[in-house]
């Protein structure tokens, strides 16, 4: 791909937080439609932009790796994100959060503005990376060479930050940026329901509005699905702590259970009956350690699936304001040279059903993450049930020690061990049985998503079509 002959002059290009570029291009990457956000940080007339290769923005200073990484997975049929530089036509730059989505013949792009702890961290790791590239160009070697060596240091990079792939990264980027400009425009807003006086906003009588009323459903519809499952947020947050509570508590009952054959040896007072117990806690410990380990297996997956559902989410989310944004900015009542091109050679219903197409490809994937969600999250419940129930053979084995310990008066060498175990295993039935609960009660959430995502397909794929004027 060309390089811009731009040069840059290291002067950012401001815009707000609550302004979301986006833009569509073919199947070359050679652009179809942009907002005005993007005309306006690019410093390009549209006019130019249209037509033009989508590198056209290319920052000499983003590492080639990344967009190698991007091509890679959205040729594959993969949505991705990734922070970017942009180069403008008067060389000032701007940094984004760009989510790339595939369309039947070509590509959307939605841009936000990244404000979170995680951009310095990649802004400094893209000059290293850069700088990796520059040194092999200067070696005689091949870009492809360049761009191997930055794209393996990155994943080496993202590893020691503690994320085992890239797209591990981007699913904790993403959320992190996108709950930053959640909080800053909740913010915002709640000042300004403080300081502004009333006021009555009129909607013209056109389609232009009758779309943005069916773009607003739909967004309530979004929000609804958010909301029916807003517990798997709370199940993510806490499967961390779950997942560290029983290898700890599985570790508790191992080393219990072989102190408390040691000590009964130790004081002569090994009896076959207390030896029986002793292997039976043993026995059982294992089971509660094999049970965590399977636990700490299918939590992992279990994240992942939930990563991949919010990532999804909040992708739809994004896309969806974009549309509204650009409905806003809008107007069908302009005459038109035809009627389906505009003057500068953008249409709103093009572009609509741009977005349309994206958005509806992006529910398919929700769908079948939910489905993925589901089947992981009933083989977490089976697991915890099994934890459950290891934790109960313990209990077998504790109270019998306990019987056996006090016949034979030794309660002060092992009955304090015997009282670990025993406030051990009350402490796990508690934690799995709440958790089997929460998990029940989520997949009963999860499984209404798919016929309210149906639903709210059907509103975006109305908004897409010549809607009528909305009634005075």
């Amino acid at each position: 791909m060309k390089q811009s002959k731009v040069v840059p002059t290291g002067v950012e290009g401001a815009f707000d937080i609550e302004e979301l570029f986006f833009s569509t291009t073919n199947n070359a990457g050679v652009i179809r439609f942009g907002n005005d956000v993007f005309v306006r940080l690019s410093k390009h007339p549209l006019e130019k932009l249209l037509g033009a290769p989508h590198n056209i923005i290319r920052h000499p200073e983003m590492p080639r790796a990344v967009f190698e990484l991007f091509w890679t997975e959205i040729l594959a049929g993969n949505t991705i994100g990734a922070y970017v530089q942009n180069l403008a036509a008067d060389g000032s730059h701007y940094w984004v959060f760009a989510i790339v989505t595939p369309l039947p013949d070509g590509f959307l792009s939605v841009r936000l503005k990244p404000t979170s702890e995680m951009f310095p961290i990649v802004s400094e790791l893209y000059e290293s990376l850069r700088a990796i590239e520059v040194e092999s160009q200067e070696r005689g070697e091949l870009h492809a060479d360049g761009m191997r060596l930055a794209g393996e240091q990155l994943l080496v990079e993202l590893e020691e930050l503690g994320y085992s792939s890239y797209t591990d990264f981007m699913y904790a980027a993403f959320q992190e940026e996108m709950r930053c400009r959640d909080h800053a425009l909740s913010e915002r807003k709640n000042n300004f329901k403080a300081n502004a006086p009333s006021v009555t906003v009129e909607v013209s009588d056109t389609s232009t509005a009758a779309r943005s009323a069916g773009l607003q459903l739909a967004r309530e519809r979004l929000n609804g699905v958010c909301e029916h499952i807003a517990g798997l947020k709370s199940l993510q947050d806490g499967l961390d702590d779950k997942v560290s509570f029983a290898t700890d508590v599985s570790r508790r009952f191992e080393r219990a259970a072989t102190n408390t054959a040691i000590r009964a040896t130790a004081f002569e007072i090994a009896t076959q009956a207390l030896d029986t117990i002793a292997a039976h806690l043993g026995s059982a410990a294992k089971e509660v350690h094999k049970g965590a380990n399977s636990f700490r297996v299918q939590a992992e997956r279990t994240i992942k699936s939930l990563d991949r559902n919010s990532f999804q989410l909040d992708t739809v989310r994004l896309a969806i304001e974009a549309a509204e944004q650009f409905c806003a900015g809008s107007s069908d009542d302009s005459p038109e040279p035809d009627e389906t091109q505009s003057a500068n050679g953008q249409s709103l219903q093009a572009m609509l059903s741009d977005l349309s197409l994206a958005i509806g490809r992006l529910l398919d994937e929700v769908v079948d993450s939910v489905g993925t969600l589901s089947k992981d999250l009933d083989a977490m419940r089976r697991d915890s049930e099994g934890l459950r129930r290891a934790a109960l053979m313990l209990r077998f084995g504790q109270l019998a020690g306990v019987i056996e310990v006090a016949r034979l008066n030794v309660q002060e060498s092992v009955g304090p061990l015997l009282q670990e175990i025993g406030t051990n295993i009350d402490h796990a039935q508690k934690e799995f049985t709440e958790l089997i609960s929460q998990i029940e009660g989520l997949l009963g959430s999860v499984g209404q998503v798919p016929a309210m995502v149906e639903a709210l397909r059907q509103e975006i794929e109305s908004v897409a079509v010549e809607r009528p004027a909305l009634a005075a």
